[in-house]
């Protein structure tokens, strides 16, 4: 940044606004070693969290940021006030783009041409609309509205992601600053004290504001809680509020500062270490890191210093001051380094990180560093501003940017040597064992035993007919392919932009908002001898092409009726699969589909629900199997209650998430589902909750499965959406196998 204004001389003649100019207090001027550390600290947490998984809250150190920018940015206002008497809006935003924009710039552009090396195309599209928001500071925007979940995203993560903090900082400094600049505009007639009042009072009112409605959203949108700037406002303004109050805090005596040190570290760490997802954040749970935050600022605004060995050592330092450059580095080179390479370790991930901070440091000599103290958007009516502004700044950054030039050279250089020695990766294919016989017949998944967890292992169903087993086959064939073929039908890429996948029937599982009456979600003969009603979320839905075909075929007695709907599973649970009004509207839903039952007496009843790892909306904690049997439980007595037959079909299996997993560089192997131990524990729950009523339990993985290895595609089809819902064209393709469990079982 450049250096401000000097003090009008007396000589000259002074304006108006200059009643305010002072000489730069040693609170304003003084360099915070500490804060430095707290950015190291942050950061690090933040890395440590996206690349490990733990502490279990270091996702929190962008809590921290977020005080600190409020803080800091308010302080360098205020600084621009005591030396001149006013606030210049245009150098405070040339002073953000020269700080910002070089960098971020230069990330996006390279995560783009990797995303171009990497990904297939419906996931570089993704990619470059998240850098265009990302462009505009919009990103946080974007990600609230697409319902990105920060800690289990539904799809792949973009490399982008992370600038969502970004976009709320700026967005709060389009509006802050021009607050100030409106306060102290009025200083001539209000007086200075004033002017700390009144800033201090509307920021107190507006973080108390932004705090509430934090509260409110994290309880009925929590994901637009999560990146919206209103519930975020409250942890800027905080951090603004202790820069406004500094002429009092920097009487705290010494003593006092380094137990408030000390305190404030303890209280940080214990919260990053304690606190995880499943509390309500951004409030009221964030508070406690970012009151932790706030006491080391606070310890650090007294005039005595104190070693503080965590914060204020050479490292910590050094990674405060290249923390940005960490920051916007290191997710998109773990999310690209995973795609690329096809899978994840902690040596990998090691590397990876590695790798990151290396670039992270020379683009910060290289570009953050040089750009910032750059000529670039500077008055030129500045007096300290050179003769030859662009000649006198190559000869200050020159020898840095030369040091480091080589230094990147010889790493390049070491690091090209390095994957020149790795041996190409090679397609590899599974192998499954009970693979085909002579007969053709290969080994299916187990069957789901009563009062026994299921597993996988050989031996195909004892009634399995004909069109099983020859799902079978095609699945053995997929899981020994060792490259993709060229011919599915629809594309992944159809698949995953949506172009050329789909089907009208899914507007049934929204017939609530799509308009469609219960005769427009009903198949088969309407003059069928008996009916079935489909209940449970999205994956029964994706469900309906296959059950379709089965009640359309030729002789059937069946017709179908849907009542299965998005995000909501036939439980009595308040699960977190949507916003509070879903949760609302899956209440109704179930309980008219309950009335439903009862007054129209279906034959039988068809449960499926997706085994996911629901939160609990009361507990706001993912919910136990006890509360999902008993929640189960409760509605399958009430269907029983009507006289019809109760049936459950499993989910298909989740694990590998198509729209991640399939790259450039991948390869089938990269994709198979491996079915988890959540859905076995939920599938035996199943099976016993419903045969206790005398019901019929089908599990649904041979068609999907061979020994528990569930492939991305079957013959030329791709299977799944992403990790749990079925492809229309693959819900097709299984009918006649689907036609023959049911009926095996004796659902049919």
């Amino acid at each position: 940044m450049t250096a401000s204004p000097p003090t009008p001389k007396a000589a000259m003649p002074t304006p108006p606004e200059a009643s305010l100019a002072l000489t730069v207090p040693p609170r304003l001027s003084r360099l915070r070693s500490d804060i430095q550390g707290l950015r190291a600290f942050a950061v690090g947490a933040v890395v440590a969290d996206h690349a490990f998984g733990w502490p279990v809250g270091g996702f929190l150190g962008v809590d921290v940021f977020f005080v600190l920018s409020g803080f800091l940015i308010t302080r360098l206002l205020l600084r621009e006030v005591e030396q001149t008497g006013k606030i210049s809006i245009r150098n405070f935003y040339a002073r953000r783009a020269r700080r910002i924009l070089p960098l971020a710039v230069v990330t996006v552009l390279v995560v783009m041409l990797c995303s171009s090396l990497i990904f297939p195309r419906a996931r570089l599209t993704s990619v470059a609309i998240d850098a265009a928001w990302a462009a505009g500071f919009g990103l946080n925007i974007r990600l609230g509205q697409i319902g990105t979940d920060y800690f289990a995203s539904q799809g792949p993560m973009s490399p982008l992601q992370h600038f969502w903090s970004l976009s709320v900082e700026e967005q709060f400094y389009f509006v802050w600053p021009l607050g100030l600049f409106a306060v102290t505009a009025a200083v001539s007639r209000i007086g200075r004290r004033a002017v700390t009042v009144i800033l201090s009072t509307v920021m107190t009112m507006a973080v108390i504001a932004s705090f509430l409605v934090s509260l409110h959203l994290a309880a009925t949108e929590p994901t637009v809680a999560y990146f919206a700037t209103p519930s975020r406002v409250w942890q800027l303004g905080f951090g603004a509020l202790l820069a406004l109050g500094e002429p009092l805090l920097e009487r705290i005596p010494g003593a006092v500062s380094h137990v408030l040190r000390w305190l404030g570290l303890f209280v940080l760490v214990a919260g990053i270490a304690t606190i995880d997802s499943s509390n309500v954040l951004p409030a009221p749970w964030a508070a406690l890191p970012v009151l932790g935050k706030g006491l080391v600022i606070v310890a650090g605004c007294g005039r005595h210093r104190w070693w503080c060995a965590p914060l204020t050592n050479p490292i910590a330092l050094y990674l405060g001051t290249v923390s940005y450059s960490i920051y916007l580095w290191h997710f998109p080179a773990l999310i690209l380094g995973s795609a690329a390479l096809g899978s994840s370790n902690p040596v990998q991930t090691t590397l990876i990180l590695a790798a990151a901070f290396g670039v992270a440091i020379c683009t910060h000599h290289l570009v953050e560093k040089p750009l910032m103290h750059s000529p670039w958007l500077t008055p030129r009516a500045d007096p300290t501003r050179p003769r030859h502004p662009w000649r006198a700044w190559l000869g200050e950054v020159g020898p840095e940017v030369k040091h480091t030039g080589i230094a990147t050279l010889a790493a390049t250089t070491a690091l090209i040597t390095v994957l020149a020695l790795i041996p190409a990766r090679t397609p590899t294919s599974i192998p499954v064992s009970g693979s085909s016989s002579a007969a053709g017949k290969p080994s299916s998944a187990a069957p789901v035993e009563a009062g026994a967890t299921p597993s996988g292992g050989e031996g195909a169903p004892a009634a399995a007919g004909p069109a099983v087993a020859a799902l079978q086959g095609e699945i053995h064939a997929a899981l020994e392919a060792s490259a993709w073929p060229t011919d599915l039908e629809p594309s992944i890429d159809a698949v995953l932009d949506g172009t050329r996948e789909g089907s009208p029937h899914l507007a049934c599982g929204a017939s609530d908002t799509n308009g469609r009456t219960q005769q427009q979600c009903s198949w088969g003969p309407r003059s069928a001898a008996k009916r079935v009603v489909l209940v449970g979320d999205s994956t029964a839905v994706h469900y309906l092409e296959g059950l379709i075909g089965v009640v359309e075929a030729e002789g059937s007695t069946w017709r179908l009726e849907n009542r299965a709907m998005f995000a909501c599973p036939f439980l009595d649970l308040e699960v977190q699969a949507g916003s509070a009004d879903t949760i609302e509207k899956c209440k109704a839903h179930n309980q008219a589909t309950l009335d439903y039952i009862a007054s129209t007496k279906p034959d039988l009843v068809l449960v499926t629900n997706s085994y996911q790892d629901f939160k609990d909306n009361a507990t706001n904690r993912r919910a136990t199997q006890d509360a999902w049997t008993a929640a189960l439980t409760t509605y399958v007595d009430r269907a029983a209650a009507s006289g019809a037959r109760l049936a459950a079909l499993t989910s298909p299996p989740d694990s590998a998430d198509i729209a991640a997993c399939y790259t450039k560089t991948s390869t089938p192997n990269d994709c198979v589902t491996r079915t988890q131990s959540l859905w076995k524990t939920r599938a035996t729950a199943d099976r016993q909750t419903i045969e206790a009523k005398s019901g019929t339990f089908v599990d649904a993985r041979p068609t999907l499965c061979l020994d528990d290895l569930c492939p991305a595609f079957v013959g030329t089809v791709p299977v799944k959406l992403d990790r749990f819902h079925l492809t229309a064209t693959y819900s097709k393709k299984i009918t006649p196998a689907l036609r023959e469990l049911l009926t095996t079982a004796g659902a049919l």
